[in-house]
Order: C-alpha cells, then sequence, then structure tokens
C-alpha cells in the first residue's frame, strides 16, 4: 500500500472488507464488508451548517471506539475485508490541520481529507469565513500517514461544465497533489456531490480509482463500482444520528421511509 494520495496508515483491524455496491451502506467500494465512510466539513467553533465543533468532534471520535469501530485508512478499506469506519473531511479547510489533525493524531489515528487545490496556500476561499491550509500543511498530513484526495482546483459543480472545462478541473487538480507529494494521487470527491455518470466516467478516464460522494439513497450512482458512497456529519447531527451513520444504518432507514411514503432521498 502507497503512502499519501494512495493511502494513509492508521488503525485497522486486519482484513478490513468492502461493502457491496447498492447495499444501502454508507460504505466504500465492492465486495462484502461492514466499512462505512463518515464525512466532515470544517471541524471549529465558527457559526457555519458545516462547522463541527471540535470538542464534539473529539467526542465522536472517541464514542466510534466506544462502538467498538475501530477508524481505519480509506485505501485500506476500500481493498481489503473487516469492520470498522474510514474518516474523511472535505475541501482542505485550515481547521482540518489545525483541529481535526492533533485530535486524531493524539489518537493514533488519520483520516483522508479532500483538497480543493485552487485556493491551498491563497488568502481565497469559495465560502465566506473560511481559510485554506497551505501546501506545507497538506505535505504534513502527507507524511503523517493521511491520504490526500482532489476536490477538483475550484470547488465548482462539475455536471455543469463542458467537457474541456471538466478535464481540466480533474486532471490539474490531481497533478497538483502529485507535484506537491510526490505520490500518485488515486481519491477523488465531487464538490457538492455533483456527480453524473459523464462526470464519473471522466473521473476514471483522468486516473483516479475511488469517487467519494454523499448520494441519496435512490441515487444510481450508488450502485456504481467505484463510487463510496458516504454519510454526512454536520453540526445539527445528534448522537443517535451519528451512531446510525457510522454503522452505516442510515441509509437502511431512509431506504425503508422512503418506500413506505413513495418519496426520494436528498443527499447528506
Amino acid at each position: 500500500v502507497q503512502p499519501a494520495c494512495a493511502a494513509g496508515s492508521g488503525l485497522a483491524p486486519a482484513g478490513a472488507a468492502v461493502a457491496p455496491a447498492g447495499s444501502g451502506r454508507g460504505s466504500l467500494g465492492v465486495g462484502a464488508t461492514a466499512v462505512s465512510i463518515l464525512a466532515w466539513h470544517e471541524i471549529s467553533d465558527r457559526p457555519s451548517p458545516t462547522a463541527v465543533p471540535p470538542r464534539r468532534f473529539a467526542a465522536q471520535v472517541d464514542l466510534l471506539r466506544d462502538m467498538g469501530l475501530a477508524p481505519v485508512p480509506l485505501e485500506e478499506g476500500a481493498s481489503a475485508g473487516g469492520r470498522g469506519v474510514a474518516l474523511t473531511f472535505d475541501d482542505g479547510h485550515l481547521e482540518t490541520y489545525t483541529r481535526a489533525y492533533p485530535i486524531l493524531a493524539g489518537r493514533g489515528l488519520t483520516a483522508t481529507v479532500y483538497v480543493a487545490t485552487g485556493f491551498v496556500s491563497t488568502a481565497g476561499w469559495f465560502e465566506p469565513g473560511g481559510r485554506p491550509m497551505t501546501w506545507a500543511m497538506v505535505r504534513e498530513l502527507h507524511r503523517s500517514g493521511w491520504t490526500i484526495g482532489s476536490h477538483t482546483v475550484r470547488h465548482g459543480r462539475l455536471t455543469g461544465l463542458d467537457d474541456a472545462g471538466l478535464e481540466r478541473e480533474l486532471t490539474a487538480s490531481r497533478a497538483a497533489l502529485e507535484d506537491a507529494l510526490g505520490s500518485p494521487c488515486r481519491h477523488f470527491c465531487a464538490p457538492y456531490g455533483d456527480m453524473d455518470d459523464r462526470v464519473r466516467q471522466a473521473a476514471l478516464a483522468a486516473g483516479y480509482r475511488t469517487l467519494a460522494l454523499s448520494v441519496p439513497v435512490r441515487h444510481r450512482l450508488r450502485e456504481t463500482a467505484g463510487v463510496l458512497a458516504r454519510s454526512g456529519v454536520y453540526p445539527g447531527t445528534s448522537w443517535w444520528a451519528f451512531r446510525v451513520k457510522a454503522r452505516g444504518w442510515d441509509a437502511r432507514i431512509r431506504g425503508r421511509a422512503l418506500a413506505s411514503r413513495g418519496g426520494a432521498a436528498g443527499a447528506d
């Protein structure tokens, strides 16, 4: 298993496995498994619809241990067998380095972060009040065993781009990460969960091995090989809901509720 973009190290049971496509779990890859994926954005105390306070995040990580769910690296969970949960972060917020990183390092854990490369080491950000990591921070996470994945260049919606624009977002972000880290970048996450078959095929053609996505229960891409279905964790996620998401039960529960109502699910 390669480091950095290819894979991170961490605490993992021997032989961690992958969940079957279409299994109804927020889960990894293809094959039979009990590995779920949780997704955070920002770990901070600032008021934001995606910012989870650091103390709450630390308590969530400790709860996973209490539940008997060992955090596993994304690459290991996507290619072997077992049970556990993969921890992922989107965007490349500064607080992923200043808050989430020390919390996880103090527990001997690593995670995956999907980075929007066009904002790294700049004064800009795609939302008011947010701040990006620097390249030095991204490299330190890489050296510490984190998996570093692509989140495009500018964090835009991909389905509205023409073919040339889509290719630029996919390939330029991957090239920037590989140049900065010196290892292959094989993991991709579409901003806003904005992915269709054209985007999926373009991402695979660009060389990505896995495509992380928070998708509705009835989204047809949930049953597509290569797509890693995730469950989002937000400030309003209750402890009960967190346990459900960590177990991979949220999709099953929502699916049954939708079947009884005949409704459609929204993405995390």
